[in-house]
């Protein structure tokens, strides 16, 4: 999208409304619906940077996980 910026990620704007163990499913799948860009995911809690992965893992798939650098 933008050629100038070359990865999205950290809080853009964190939905208050959510819960705070929840909020962070919504601003991960922001960063993938609205960037071609790579991210940086969720890194609060081991948990929630657990989910990043396994989010990435549904949109990627198994196989680009394995070979290529997820963080």
């Amino acid at each position: 999208m933008s050629p100038n910026l070359h990865h999205s990620g950290g809080t853009i704007c964190e939905p208050v409304d959510l819960p705070v163990n929840k909020r962070h499913f919504d601003m991960i799948y922001s960063h993938i619906k609205y960037s071609d860009k790579p991210f940086m995911g969720s890194v609060t809690h081991p948990e929630r940077a657990e989910d990043t992965v396994s989010m990435a893992k549904i949109v990627f798939g198994e196989n680009f996980l394995e070979e290529n650098t997820v963080f």
